[in-house]
């Protein structure tokens, strides 16, 4: 039991030396710097689209600004309109009085 105990742990060192090497080897340093390199890739990629969104929401926000600003401003127009239509209306009735009274006099 001694011997097949002493062989499993030779065998275990053996595959332990041969994962090491495999680690450290050329192919898995290049494997493991893509896979860094993928990695911030993907982490650049969702800045970018958390960005996007941000401005998407800025610009949806901007648009319903804007359009309330328009309804704002179309209402002032009316209102002024209508102002200036009854000040018209009220000079023109004075301008009517005083041409009355020259006539009367």
């Amino acid at each position: 039991e001694a011997t097949s105990l002493r062989k499993a742990l030779v065998d275990s060192e053996a595959e332990n030396e041969e994962l090491r090497t495999l680690l450290t080897s050329d192919e898995a340093q290049l494997l493991a710097a893509r896979l860094r390199g993928e990695a911030e890739v993907q982490e650049r990629a969702a800045i970018v689209q958390r960005a996007v969104d941000e401005l998407q929401r800025l610009h949806a926000g901007l648009a319903r600004r804007c359009s309330e600003l328009g309804n704002v401003r179309e209402a002032e127009v009316e209102s002024r309109e209508r102002q200036l239509a009854q000040e018209q209306a009220q000079h023109e009735e004075r301008l009517g009085e005083l041409r009355r009274r020259l006539s009367a006099s």
